[in-house]
């Protein structure tokens, strides 16, 4: 968490432009579960806390949406799609 924090103030410092929430994407490609996401929430949520800034939405890729309790999540979930197919997917 202190690491991402630093991380925080030196986009803001470089940005001129204070983060205002955070956006949980635990997002692995291929390798990405249901766990995956409860995971990536978790950390987040403890970031968010420690910043003392909302969690805005979740992403998870769209197949895994109807596989998450969406009472786990204290915000929206953003079920997202692969737009890029690598060459060896073809």
């Amino acid at each position: 968490v202190e690491g991402c924090l630093r991380i925080k103030q030196e986009i803001e410092a470089s940005g001129k432009l204070p983060v205002t929430g955070f956006i949980s994407n635990a997002n692995v490609i291929d390798e990405t579960r249901v766990d995956t996401i409860y995971h990536g929430y978790d950390m987040t949520m403890e970031l968010a806390k420690a910043a003392d800034l909302p969690l805005v939405f979740v992403t998870a890729p769209e197949h895994l949406v109807p596989e998450l309790d969406p009472e786990r999540f204290g915000c929206p979930v953003l079920p997202i799609t692969r737009n890029l197919v690598p060459p060896w997917k073809k």
